[in-house]
Formats: C-alpha cells, sequence, structure tokens
C-alpha cells in the first residue's frame, strides 16, 4: 500500500492549507496525509486560506518486492563449521 504524504504547495509545505483527495472533502494538513492508498492515479487539491486552489495528479505505483536467498557452505557431520549466507 502506498501513502501521499507532505504536499507541497509551489514548492513548499503549507500547513495553513487543507488537502482534497479525488475531489473529496478537504482535511488539514498532517504529517501522513493518505495512507494505505491502492496503486493508482490519484488527484491531491490543495486550499490555502484564501479558498485559492491547486490540484496535481500524483501516481502511487506498486513498491518493490523483496527477496532473499541463502548459501549454505558445506559442513562436517557433528561439527560447528557451516556457514549460512543471506543475501538480498
Amino acid at each position: 500500500m502506498g501513502k501521499i504524504t507532505n504536499p507541497k504547495v509551489n514548492g513548499a509545505t503549507c500547513n495553513a492549507c487543507t488537502y482534497s483527495l479525488n475531489f473529496g472533502a478537504f482535511v488539514p494538513h498532517a504529517t501522513q496525509l493518505f495512507l494505505n492508498l491502492a496503486p493508482a492515479t490519484y488527484y491531491v487539491t490543495a486550499m490555502d486560506a484564501n479558498g485559492c486552489t491547486k490540484t496535481i495528479q500524483a501516481v502511487v505505483g506498486l513498491a518493490a518486492v523483496s527477496t532473499a536467498s541463502t548459501v549454505v557452505t558445506g559442513t562436517n557431520c557433528n561439527t560447528s563449521n557451516g556457514t549460512i549466507s543471506l543475501t538480498e
């Protein structure tokens, strides 16, 4: 899941602004503004104290999937001389 946080208005954070996702209700500025978003294209509208608005398009993509592999190096029976290497 993705998120849209700390939108910028004209290159700066607007703490007095309210924000709308996909033309819905406006919500106050917050550090974690829109969370748990499925991968999609969203429209974020900022509105300042004077009622002026600016809408941008934001794309939330799929997160990279981490995979891991192991390499086990041989060990002699009944001894503690083997190794396991884990890489991502």
